[in-house]
């Protein structure tokens, strides 16, 4: 239901709504009486049904959307408006109410709050804030434990430590699923000679990047924990087809899993409805992704002995034994780990790189960050900005994209 009230255009900015009426009994309307020619095409065939809003048409459509053609039905009963939607009814209704006054109804939608309090929620998405999370004693203890032992290497790279609820020496033996898993791996792989390839090449880089070692098995002390891998191909990737991935789920002869030890940890940034919402809004916009970005955090030292990897490339070579040394996808406690380290970024960078860092705190969810202005010179500010305060911590961005050529000029093409 569209409605041209100049009031509610004007102070809502632009929105069409439907006129909202105070509060009344909550029914639907009664039009058995009308006389609404069944030649037409309503636009909503059950206007006189309650249901949810499903969209709200920006103002700049309305006139667009009218079409010639009105007609105005008997006695007390509004009028039908044709439009690029098909026919709309509008206007106002005399209805008795139980004092015997008339009471001025919408025909489309009714509401069971007051005009205020709609017009209040419509507000609060308006302005799609963020809001300090009250955290709970469990959630302030990964906080507390993620502060005290963060630091960074010589190259501003982040190192954080597992976030253990429980000892790791609840872990019991893990070689010997691990060992079984991998041959069962490598047996499949062998029948796909094409997804072989790729394991073989994610693997290579893997190691060639320094996010794994291998080891000598033997000197690393107990308690220890091999962790199973498998892949998971996304042909529609424009990067990675392949991606081998860890389950540090699978449970130990103690019948305990690594992240049966460790706390999830709490959700640090916004939710994905308000970054989206709040993406809706600037003129110019762009959209990009931290590579790796999991990957970009070293593991302290002492908690690489828990993410032990078993592999080979070829069944004629001997098993080899491997740790990972960064924060690795598929255990618990790596999602709050790394998003935590983009906040601690944004929070320690407000004061120099203000834009950039107001970006990366409210508009990233996860590795993705949707960004942008209604002035192209301050889009092109946060994006370097953002390059500059992640960079210092070995996050590169990449899968740029934007509504604006400006905004990717700078940009390498193979981003």
């Amino acid at each position: 239901m569209l409605s041209s009230n100049s009031e509610f255009s004007t102070n809502l900015e632009a929105f069409v709504l439907p006129t909202i009426i105070p509060p009344q009994p909550n029914h639907d309307l009664d039009i058995q009486n009308w006389q609404i020619p069944k030649n037409i095409r309503l636009a909503d065939p059950n206007f006189n049904v309650q249901g949810k809003i499903d969209i709200l048409l920006g103002a700049e459509f309305y006139f667009s959307l009218m079409q010639p053609g009105t007609i105005k039905l008997n006695g007390h009963q509004p009028i039908l408006q044709n439009t690029a939607l098909g026919w709309i009814v509008g206007g106002l209704i005399q209805q008795s109410s139980t004092d015997d006054t008339s009471a001025a109804l919408t025909c489309a939608i009714f509401s069971e709050t007051s005009l205020e309090q709609a017009i209040e929620k419509l507000w609060k998405l308006e302005e799609v804030k963020s809001t300090e999370k009250v955290m709970s004693p469990l959630e302030t203890l990964c906080e507390s434990h993620f502060n005290q032992h963060v630091k960074t290497d010589q190259n501003g790279r982040f190192i954080v430590s597992l976030l253990f609820q429980e000892s790791p020496t609840a872990l019991g033996k893990s070689h010997a699923m691990a060992y079984n898993r991998f041959m069962s791996l490598e047996r499949r792989l062998l029948q796909k000679e094409d997804i072989r390839s790729q394991y073989i090449k994610f693997m290579r880089e893997y190691e060639q990047l320094g996010h794994m070692q291998k080891i000598d098995v033997c000197t690393v002390s107990n308690p220890k924990y091999f962790i199973q891998h498998h892949c998971v191909l996304k042909p529609d990737s424009t990067t990675t087809k392949l991606r081998v991935v860890f389950d540090a789920s699978a449970k130990t002869s103690s019948g305990q899993s690594l992240n049966d030890l460790m706390y999830t940890g709490p959700i640090v940034q916004s939710e994905l409805f308000s970054i989206l919402l709040r993406f809706r809004l600037p003129k110019f916009v762009f959209t990009t992704d931290i590579e790796k970005m999991y990957r970009q955090i070293l593991m302290h030292p002492d908690d690489q002995r828990y993410q032990l990897i078993i592999w080979r490339e070829d069944p004629s070579h001997p098993v080899s034994y491997y740790k990972l040394n960064t924060v690795t996808y598929g255990t618990r406690s790596a999602p709050y780990l790394a998003t935590k380290c983009l906040q601690k970024i944004a929070n320690e960078n407000m004061e120099r790189y203000p834009l950039g860092s107001q970006m990366l705190k409210d508009n990233f969810y996860m590795d993705d960050g949707l960004g942008g202005a209604d002035s192209l010179s301050t889009a092109i500010k946060i994006q370097k900005e953002l390059v500059t305060i992640l960079k210092q911590h070995g996050f590169i961005l990449r899968k740029w994209s934007s509504n604006t050529p400006r905004l990717l000029k700078d940009i390498p093409h193979s981003d």
